[in-house]
């Protein structure tokens, strides 16, 4: 099904998919349009989402005030209070949003600089589940 929806694709059709199946979404569509009670909440291109913000897993020994007020002047969001990370022995964890990849090296350099040590950095691209979750599950449909 996926190739007879590419083939049409290419031939200039515009072929709506209406699916739960956000995985097939992003392989098949190049737009994606989120509905709750009958409105439409956004819509967007995929290449936005694939080329857009990075959510970075940051494992330190410690959340400092110093740490924070390093991190505070960087291009970043702090999403998430400094959290307890029961599976490790030590450390604590902060979820970061970057504009992209290349912010990394400078969350490095800032947690080392600021006295902290960095266990670990994981990048990780928002995948289109999260996208619908912060769209259509905290949007209030008035309903």
């Amino acid at each position: 099904m996926r190739g007879v929806l590419h083939d049409l694709k290419e031939q200039g059709a515009t072929v709506f998919l209406n699916s739960h199946l956000l995985g097939e979404v992003e392989a098949t569509c190049d737009r994606v349009c989120f509905i709750k009670g009958g409105r439409v909440l956004r819509t967007l291109a995929l290449a936005e989402l694939q080329g857009g913000c990075v959510q970075v897993d940051l494992h330190v020994d410690a959340v400092t005030p110093t740490l924070l007020s390093a991190l505070g002047r960087l291009p970043l969001e702090v999403h998430s209070a400094p959290l307890t990370d029961p599976g490790a022995s030590v450390g604590a964890r902060l979820k970061l949003v970057v504009s992209g990849e290349e912010c990394l090296p400078a969350i490095a350099e800032c947690v080392v600089n600021s006295g902290a040590r960095l266990y670990a950095q994981v990048p990780q691209r928002v995948s289109l589940e999260q996208t619908f979750l912060d769209i259509v599950g905290t949007e209030d449909s008035g309903q």
